[in-house]
């Protein structure tokens, strides 16, 4: 089974995400229910299980989780939901060359992506999630080359 991309993957209503969440801290962080709990500062499973069911995890609390399993579905969902996306704030270091030629690829899957989804061969869901992933990726490297026209009074970049 191929390792899944979880740049591409997005909550399709708010208990997806929340679940998608814990199947990223299972997967990447080989985390358990008990040990996110754990974190959380919960002691009852079914407690859990149910913030999870309803989507009805109190703010303070899905913060931590969406900390806890690595990845910010629930946020992403939500801004989605709303017309907006997700943008990390640029760091300003320069991109390794790594970074660059997995974006070349991405982009190139995209376009793979876009062809398959008119050849009737995959989802919206799958198209737009993948067009999502990588507006934000360039959203991303474009705050990050501004960043490099600020003035450097403190030496991080070189630009």
């Amino acid at each position: 089974m191929p390792k899944r991309n979880w740049k591409y993957v997005s909550g399709h209503d708010p208990v997806d995400a929340l679940d998608k969440c814990l199947q990223h801290a299972k997967e990447k962080h080989n985390l358990s229910v008990e040990r996110i709990m754990d974190r959380l500062g919960m002691a009852s499973k079914s407690q859990m299980y149910g913030y999870l069911a309803d989507a009805k995890l109190p703010v303070n609390r899905l913060i931590a989780f969406e900390q806890t399993c690595g990845i910010p579905l629930f946020t992403k969902y939500s801004a989605a939901s709303q017309g907006f996306m997700l943008v990390k704030i640029p760091t300003g270091r320069k991109a390794e060359a790594k970074e660059l030629a997995e974006l070349q690829v991405a982009l190139a899957q995209v376009g793979s992506q876009i062809i398959n989804f008119y050849n009737g061969e995959c989802s919206v869901d799958e198209t737009t999630n993948m067009i999502m992933a990588m507006l934000q990726d360039l959203a991303y490297h474009k705050s990050e080359l501004e960043h490099f026209k600020q003035p450097d009074l403190l030496g991080d970049h070189n630009g």
